[in-house]
C-alpha cells in the first residue's frame, strides 16, 4: 500500500523526533556522573558504584550540606553500592559475597558507622537505620591531604590479604580495611614444622640454565645493556655456587611462615647486586596437602607473589618417625628441578 504525502512526512517527523530523544539521552548531562572503582585482589573482584557529587562551592558540607545525625550514602542519585565476588571482611567484620548498598552515619563528635545495607535500588533520600543495615562497623575519619571537589572511592595499600577502602570528599578521609581470604592457608602448624625444620643438603643444579640458552634470552635487541649485564652476572654467579649446599627449613612460631633460607644464594645475589644489599624476597612453604608444599614470596614480611598455576611444589618424604628426611621440587612442567637430603 502506497503512503500518502502527508502520511510520508508523518512518518519522517516521527523518526527524525525519535533519532533526537536518542541522541539527547545518551548525552545528556547529570549533576552527579556515575563513576566505578573496579579491583581484582587474589582473584576476589570489588566494585564501587557510585554517582559523583561536587561541593560547587554550597559551602559547609558535614553539618551543612549533610546533617549531623544523618544516615547517608556516599554519593548522590541511588545509593552507592558494593559488590565483592567472595566473602571479605570490613574492619575484621565478615560480608558475605554480594551487592549491597552502602551508608555512613555522619556524627559530629563520636565516630562515624558505616552500614552495609541488602537494598541496592535505595534511593540516597531513603535512609536505613543504622540497626537496618546486613553488618554496621566504625570507620577511621580523618582529614584529607588535599581538597577534593568531587566525591571519590579508591583502593589503596593493596596486599594478597588486604587493602583500604577510602572515601574522600572535601576535606574528609574516610577509611576501611578490606580483608581478603586467599582461599587456602598460609601458616604452617607447629607439629607440621617440627618434621621439616633443620639444615638440608640442596642440590638445584637442574635449575641453572647452561650458556647457549642465556644468550638465547639476551639475544633479543630491545633488551636494555643493563639488563643484559645483570643477567649475565646473576647467572655467571649462579653457576658457581656450591652444590649440594646448605640450606635451613625455619618457622616463624608468630606468623606460621615456614621460610627457606639459602645463605649462599643470599650472599651471590648480594654480590651482583649495585648496591650490595641482601635480596628483597624470602621463600616460605604453602601448605597444599601431605608432606606437600608450595613456594611463594614474602617481601618485608608480607606475602608478595604466589600463583598456583606456575609455582614450585616441594615434596617430601617420610621415615617411619614422621621426620621428613628427603624431597623433590617440580617446577611448573612437573620436571624435578632440585632435589634435597636431611643434613647429617
Amino acid at each position: 500500500m502506497r503512503l500518502t504525502l502527508r502520511a510520508a512526512r508523518v512518518t519522517a517527523s516521527i523518526g527524525l523526533v525519535m533519532g533526537l530523544s536518542s541522541s539527547l539521552l545518551s548525552a545528556q548531562v547529570r549533576a552527579s556522573e556515575r563513576g566505578t572503582v573496579t579491583q581484582t585482589i587474589s582473584g576476589t573482584e570489588i566494585e564501587i558504584d557510585y554517582s559523583r557529587p561536587s561541593l560547587r562551592e554550597r559551602g559547609d558540607l558535614f553539618g551543612g550540606q549533610i546533617f549531623w545525625g544523618e544516615v547517608w550514602t556516599p554519593g548522590a542519585n541511588l545509593a552507592t553500592t558494593l559488590r565483592v565476588s567472595k566473602a571479605v571482611t570490613l574492619n575484621g567484620v565478615e560480608l558475605p559475597a554480594g551487592k549491597y548498598s552502602l551508608w555512613i552515619e555522619v556524627l559530629e563528635s563520636e565516630p562515624w558507622t558505616l552500614v552495609v545495607h541488602e537494598d541496592t535500588l535505595r534511593s540516597h533520600g531513603n535512609h536505613p537505620l543504622v540497626e537496618e543495615g546486613l553488618i554496621a562497623v566504625q570507620v577511621e575519619r580523618s582529614e584529607s591531604p588535599r581538597f577534593i571537589e568531587t566525591l571519590s572511592f579508591d583502593i589503596q595499600d593493596i596486599r594478597p590479604t588486604s587493602a583500604t577502602l577510602e572515601m574522600t570528599w572535601g576535606n574528609t578521609l574516610v577509611s576501611v580495611d578490606l580483608g581478603i581470604d586467599l582461599g587456602f592457608e598460609i601458616a604452617v602448624t607447629p607439629e607440621a614444622a617440627a618434621a621439616l625444620s633443620g639444615d638440608w643438603q640442596y642440590d638445584d643444579s637442574a635449575d641453572v640454565p647452561d650458556e647457549e640458552t642465556i644468550e638465547g634470552w639476551l639475544s633479543n635487541p630491545d633488551v636494555p645493556a643493563e639488563t643484559v649485564r645483570w643477567t649475565r652476572a646473576f647467572f655467571t654467579a649462579l653457576r658457581e655456587l656450591e652444590r649440594p649446599r646448605t640450606i635451613r627449613f625455619e618457622h616463624d612460631s608468630e606468623t606460621g611462615y615456614l621460610s627457606l633460607e639459602d645463605p649462599l644464594e643470599a650472599e651471590m645475589m648480594a654480590s651482583v647486586m649495585e648496591d650490595g644489599s641482601a635480596p628483597a624476597f624470602t621463600s616460605v612453604l604453602i601448605p597444599r596437602g601431605e608432606g606437600m608444599y608450595m613456594l611463594a614470596s614474602l617481601m618485608s614480611g608480607e606475602l608478595a607473589s604466589y600463583n598456583p598455576e606456575f609455582a614450585r611444589m616441594i615434596e617430601f618424604d617420610f621415615d617411619g618417625e614422621g621426620r621428613a628426611v628427603s624431597f623433590v621440587v617440580r617446577g611448573w612442567d612437573d620436571e624435578v628441578v632440585a632435589t634435597g637430603v636431611r643434613g647429617r
